[in-house]
């Protein structure tokens, strides 16, 4: 995903993967040598519950988040 390319160059790292013992998958973004974490879990019984919906609605609170907190 191109969005998840852009948040990669603004020094993040990203994961994507399931959880067997959750029932679901994790979408995350971490930035190195900070506390920043942003992540979103979602169950395989939240609306189809895929890694691409895990990973929308983690890039949704990213975005969130980064217009909170881009001028600090």
């Amino acid at each position: 995903m191109p969005v998840v390319d852009k948040i990669e160059k603004l020094g993040f790292d990203s994961r994507i993967h399931g959880n067997n013992s959750d029932d679901g998958y994790l979408c995350d973004f971490i930035q190195d040598n900070t506390n920043n974490e942003i992540s979103c879990f979602v169950t395989w019984q939240d609306n189809g519950g895929t890694k691409i919906e895990a990973t929308f609605k983690a890039v949704v609170e990213f975005i969130k988040w980064y217009n909170e907190n881009k001028n600090n």
